[in-house]
Parts: structure tokens; sequence; C-alpha cells
């Protein structure tokens, strides 16, 4: 479960971009921040329909309040794909390699995905900028050359020979 570091929601609900974000602001902040479709690195589908229900209050009254904090925190939203990309979002949320690896291959196509794949944000501790170089850029592995290729077939061929 990714976990919340640095101050937690109250250093989050203080960040200068939620200075001008009411409470029913924070709440929906706080939701796409830590809610229950958070996978992916800062990229996410987000039903707004499952999060009325979820904070029980009414679509127009999300969309207000998201079109709010996405505008506020910089953020970028996709209204028809709903697609969210929090650009901020390993300030404020630690993950482990296994997280960033699972969230890596759940990462939805988005109108941003180059720019979301450009580089690892800063906020990643060295080792996870590594695994986010490598997930987007990988080393392309070596072909055996013919010499190997003919020394493993021979080895195989002993050894299929000796059972």
């Amino acid at each position: 479960m990714n976990g919340v570091q640095k101050g937690g929601l109250g250093e989050f609900c203080n960040s200068k971009g939620m200075q001008k974000v009411d409470l029913e602001g924070k709440a929906v902040a706080w939701y796409c921040l830590m809610g229950p479709q958070t996978k992916a690195p800062g990229v996410f589908r987000v039903d707004a329909g499952l999060a009325c229900e979820d904070m029980g209050g009414k679509r127009e009254d999300w969309d207000f309040y998201l079109e709010l904090v996405v505008e506020e925190l910089g953020w970028r939203w996709d209204a028809q794909r709903e697609l969210l990309w929090i650009t901020d979002y390993f300030n404020w949320v630690k993950v482990s390699k296994r997280e960033l690896l699972e969230g890596l291959k759940s990462l939805p196509e988005t109108p941003w995905a180059e720019e979301v794949k450009a580089k690892p944000p800063m906020e990643l501790s060295p080792g996870l900028q590594a695994v986010w170089r490598q997930w987007f850029n990988p080393v392309p592995k070596e072909e055996p050359t013919a010499e190997e290729t003919a020394v493993l077939s021979l080895t195989d061929f002993l050894n299929l020979r000796r059972s």
C-alpha cells in the first residue's frame, strides 16, 4: 500500500497550490491522491461516478472541485478519458520498487504519455529513478554469437547422450 511521506495530509493540504482550495476541494484532492485507483505512478483512471459514490456527493460538485484542484495544483485532467495525472505525485506518496513496477505495467496511454515517460521524477530515490529509466529505455539484449550458440548446442547434445 502506498504511504504518505513527508508531513502527510497536513503538509499536502497546506501546500502552496492548496491554499486557495476549501475543505471540499481538499477532500477531492486527497481522494485523488490516495483513493482506490492509486496504482500507476501518478496517472490514474478516475471514475467520477465511483468517486461520488465513495464520497457521498453530487457529480456536479465533484466536477467543480476536481477542476479547481487540477488548476490550483497544476495537475492534468482529460475529462473525455477520465484520466488524471498528478504531476507532483512522488512529492506526496512513497512507493516501493514492486509498487512502481506494477504501476508502470498498468500505466494507461495518455495524452501526456511522452511527457510522463521523458524522465523519472526527481522525487524518486536514485534506485527507483534507475527502474523508471530501465522501464522506458530498456537495454537491448545482445544476441548470442554463432560460437556461443554452437557451444551451447554441443553441451546440450553431450548432456542428451548421457541421459
